[in-house]
């Protein structure tokens, strides 16, 4: 997903509509495209376009940007590559790059008080190994982790407090859907409640997270105002979901695609020997983060493919994305039940606070109970682990309580 932005844009004055002031995103923008870039394997970014409005000379901010940061050489050649079918690395790892240069020219114009430095930007994108050693030597306050290896490395040394987060703001998850758009056994939901049977998240869990990661079966985090327990729960147990699948014709079992991504290969290979248990066989078909995302935007997969979301309990905004008929994401791969579709124009335009809410369970129960639900987003397998690690010093950081972007470290303080 390559996002092109026109720099810079002006707020313009409502009257004489002159120029009044420069619009600089906050650094976290594009920060936030190198961190999913790397953290989820897909390649994210943002590719900034010189615009008319770009003149060192008319407004000094811009004295210091480096107009090497503009990147629409390696744009061109990135297209190119990736119509013809060549290795696009360099030109994902130069962009991402002038991604990191931007965060830290934007840095530099921001106030030290209230936001990072640049150098404090340069070391959030340190290796995660590299900064839990610094952390663990006290040269850092906190560190966010998410690698299972150091999760289990800081909390087993039993003297860091952490942060996670409680409320389901910014949380993503991962798991896999199928594409139930097209003619196939995906079509039918008690084959894709047969899915939900088949797999077992706790040992995924154990084996490719070491336990570290939180568990869900539904659009929301446990604890989170949209979160619905009283629905069904999946629960694994493959006999159930041999006997889903011969009541939907296919007692021998069938043949289907799994699409991956290198990062997550081996875990999925896992998930298709428990899928073989029960009569559904996997070719997997590794892809590029790349095609991947083309895939889930057009809805052109066959089969099986992870399932990214942003589970944040606002279902109407978040879920919409998936589930509308025009979603950005994976909606032309999926079925769009009546039922499911005006339980979220409802939502999306609900008044009262506590009536939406009930409406979210409704829709949560109407996808994801193990009984009733209709699958359309297949199972969720963990949320994906992020946790704030600090010292006993650091003061009202408000860590973990909202989006990452949103997140304002202006009332910190450290005690010592």
């Amino acid at each position: 997903y390559l996002y092109i932005v026109d720099f810079v844009k002006y707020e313009l004055d409502s009257r004489t509509r002159k120029r009044k002031a420069l619009r600089f995103p906050n650094p976290a923008v594009p920060y936030s495209y190198i961190s999913f870039s790397r953290e989820s394997g897909n390649f994210v970014a943002q590719v900034y376009i010189r615009s008319e409005e770009f003149d060192k000379q008319f407004d000094r901010s811009l004295r210091k940007f480096d107009e090497n940061n503009f990147a629409e050489a390696e744009l061109s050649c990135y297209i190119v590559k990736r119509m013809c079918g060549f290795d696009t690395t360099k030109e994902e790892e130069a962009i991402l790059q002038k991604n990191l240069n931007v965060v830290l020219f934007l840095a530099s114009s921001s106030r030290p008080a209230t936001n990072f430095t640049p150098i404090q930007w340069r070391h959030s994108v340190t290796e995660e190994t590299t900064k839990s050693t610094a952390f663990q030597a006290g040269e850092y306050d906190m560190i966010d982790a998410s690698s299972p290896t150091i999760l289990q490395e800081l909390d087993g040394a039993g003297i860091y407090l952490t942060e996670k987060n409680e409320n389901g703001m910014g949380v993503g998850t991962l798991g896999l859907i199928p594409n139930s758009a097209i003619d196939s056994p995906w079509a039918d939901e008690r084959v894709r409640r047969a899915l939900c049977y088949a797999i077992d998240v706790d040992a995924i869990n154990a084996a490719f997270q070491l336990g570290t990661a939180q568990l869900t079966d539904q659009w929301a985090a446990p604890g989170a105002v949209t979160y619905n327990d009283d629905l069904n729960h999946f629960k694994y147990d493959p006999e159930r979901a041999k006997e889903l699948l011969a009541e939907a014709g296919y007692a021998d079992g069938f043949t289907t695609n799994l699409v991956t991504i290198s990062t997550l290969s081996d875990a999925f290979t896992a998930i298709a020997n428990m899928l073989e248990e029960v009569g559904i066989h996997c070719e997997i078909q590794l892809v590029d983060g790349s095609t991947q995302n083309q895939m889930y935007m057009d809805g052109t997969w066959e089969g099986l493919m992870p399932h990214w979301t942003t589970v944040s309990p606002d279902l109407g905004l978040y879920m919409g994305r998936h589930l509308d008929y025009d979603g950005a994401y994976y909606a032309k791969g999926i079925q769009h039940p009546d039922k499911e579709m005006n339980l979220l124009e409802e939502i999306r335009t609900c008044t009262d606070e506590t009536e939406r809410r009930n409406l979210e369970k409704e829709l949560q129960k109407a996808i994801y109970d193990a009984e009733e639900g209709s699958c359309l987003f297949g199972r969720p397998l963990y949320i994906s682990p992020s946790i704030m690690y600090k010292y006993d010093y650091v003061m009202n950081d408000r860590a973990k309580e909202a989006f990452a972007s949103a997140w304002d470290l202006s009332g910190c303080w450290l005690d010592k």
